[in-house]
């Protein structure tokens, strides 16, 4: 038997580091990223976004085409292209030409 728990775009999540989660920080999880939905003390257990569509900051000099599949550069805190040592985040929902320096990109979570 399955049991509905809950809707799932936004869920729980237990902040289990050292500091406090700030409203709209990333959590990186094993294989997908989340966007916290609130603020989540330390030990506390708070909202997540599991889904939506997110502006993030990217740093690529490459264009993004609509539907690509975009990754999360924990190290720089940038959506690239770049799957090596990232973890996927979603789709973009814009595409973006190619220019050097940081700009945003929309991603659908995914």
């Amino acid at each position: 038997m399955t049991n509905y728990i809950q809707k799932g775009d936004i869920v729980d999540y237990k902040n289990s580091g050292a500091s406090t989660i700030a409203y709209g920080d990333v959590i990186v999880g094993e294989d997908r990223v989340f966007v916290a939905a609130e603020e989540i003390a330390v030990g506390a257990t708070g909202g997540v976004h599991a889904e939506g569509v997110f502006e993030f900051k990217t740093s690529d000099e490459t264009a993004i085409a609509y539907g690509q599949k975009l990754y999360f550069d924990a190290t720089n805190k940038v959506a690239t292209a770049t799957s090596t040592n990232n973890v996927a985040i979603g789709y973009a929902v814009q595409a973006i030409a190619a220019s050097a320096g940081s700009k945003n990109v929309l991603v659908k979570l995914a």
